[in-house]
């Protein structure tokens, strides 16, 4: 939970790239944090990554969470996106 915490601190500064690192480091300690990977997810769309951002949604579809659905929503640019 550390480096998914350091990475929505570092997101919240507007500080990219660093929380790409942090989150990307986080899912490899624990690839099945369905916080991380949807956080790096939305970091990975912010910075215009949306293929990284997609691959990131189809692992959250496949866990079968809400996360998933939450984040393809974003892709797509629903109004209704968390």
């Amino acid at each position: 939970p550390a480096r998914h915490n350091l990475g929505v601190a570092l997101m919240r500064a507007g500080r990219l790239d660093e929380a790409i690192a942090a989150l990307r480091d986080a899912v490899a300690a624990e690839p099945d944090s369905e916080g991380a990977l949807y956080t790096l997810g939305v970091a990975l769309l912010a910075t215009g990554d949306r293929q990284g951002s997609a691959a990131c949604a189809r692992q959250l579809v496949a866990f079968g969470t809400d996360e998933g659905s939450a984040l393809a929503k974003r892709l797509t640019g629903s109004a209704d996106a968390p």
